[in-house]
């Protein structure tokens, strides 16, 4: 774990400092990485405005499922989960979402 903040709730203020913290401790922008995120906008936000926009940021695939069959009906959430799951496993080249 590279840093906490403490928030009532998610917004881009609080991840942008947290980020700008990192700079100050030596993750310096300018250099290309990958962000893993939850797939809030306001992460997006803040990493952009620190580190750019030529950055990959990727959403976390537990986070991107358990969102997804949050606006399912209960009666499909296993079936959609589990061929999300087994899209997952799939070589890159093979997979068609």
């Amino acid at each position: 774990m590279l840093g906490l903040a403490a928030s009532a709730a998610e917004n881009a203020m609080v991840v942008k400092g947290l980020l700008e913290d990192l700079v100050r401790r030596g993750v310096k922008p300018g250099r290309r990485r990958l962000f893993v995120i939850d797939g809030s906008k306001a992460q997006r936000s803040a990493i952009d405005g620190v580190y750019g926009t030529d950055n990959p940021v990727q959403q976390c695939r537990n986070h991107k499922v358990r969102n997804v069959l949050g606006y399912l009906l209960e009666h499909l959430r296993d079936q959609v989960g589990a061929a999300m799951k087994a899209a997952y496993r799939l070589e890159p080249d093979k997979r068609r979402f």
